[in-house]
């Protein structure tokens, strides 16, 4: 027979043993050998350390968590920081949201079939999320070169921002650099463009919108108002003849 706790192994083992001329046998029953002399803890997989994103579900991910002869259940707990509500608690994935930035630390504690526990522990510090801004409201005259800036968006987890413009309503327009902080678009007819920015945290994987509306209208004037348009109209109808051409 043979133990050793020194190392998280523990149990027995019975090997090449026969009896004969006996006649009180020394056990009760005969029990198949499972091929398992002995039996090492689980290894809990809590994941690494990172910064996530407030006002957003977050998840816990334990399914690293590895044992010889299979993990029975799993139990996170929080043990430190603002507290927060675990949902799937018992299950490998747990999820949270939190709503307050701060330093939240949780245990994961894994169970094999034959009761051995192994532990681990995750730190997650919480910041807020990015913050989209695709400048102010604009009015433009019609055939006008339109700029969009969102160089105002800021990431308050000092991750880098990726930007993706869209384009959500009025007279369709062709958007140039759209993944950009600056977009550009030539206006066309009269009407109200609008625009969202939604900007993505590349740190936290949190993403938000803003959005922008182009009014584009006749300067008052009327005729006049007309005649100071004419440049421009000319200017597209040349770039179109020429693609045309092209």
């Amino acid at each position: 027979m043979a133990t050793d706790t020194s190392v998280g192994d523990f149990g027995w083992s019975i090997d090449n043993v026969s009896f004969t001329g006996i006649t009180n046998t020394p056990f009760s029953s005969v029990a198949a050998e499972n091929g398992v002399a002995d039996n090492a803890a689980p290894v809990a997989a809590a994941g690494a350390d990172r910064t996530v994103s407030a006002n957003r579900v977050t998840t816990l991910n334990g399914t690293a968590s590895t044992d010889d002869v299979g993990i029975v259940s799993y139990l996170w707990t929080q043990t430190a920081g603002p507290t927060v509500t675990l949902t799937g608690a018992t299950t490998p994935s747990a999820t949270f949201t939190a709503t307050v930035n701060g330093t939240y630390t949780f245990s994961l504690r894994v169970t094999d079939v034959r009761q051995a526990t192994g532990t681990d522990s995750i730190t997650l510090t919480v910041v807020s999320p990015p913050v989209s801004n695709a400048g102010p409201d604009q009015s433009v005259r019609p055939f006008s070169d339109v700029v969009l800036d969102g160089r105002g968006s800021t990431a308050p987890s000092g991750g880098t921002l990726s930007y993706a413009w869209l384009q959500t309503s009025g007279p369709a327009v062709t958007l140039v650099n759209g993944s950009t902080s600056v977009a550009r678009f030539a206006a066309g007819e009269t009407g109200v463009y609008v625009f969202r920015l939604r900007v993505t945290d590349s740190r936290t994987g949190a993403t938000t919108d803003d959005s922008v509306s182009i009014n584009v209208t006749i300067p008052a004037g009327g005729s006049f108002g007309y005649l100071m348009l004419l440049p421009g109209l000319v200017a597209v109808w040349l770039r179109r003849r020429r693609r045309i051409g092209t």
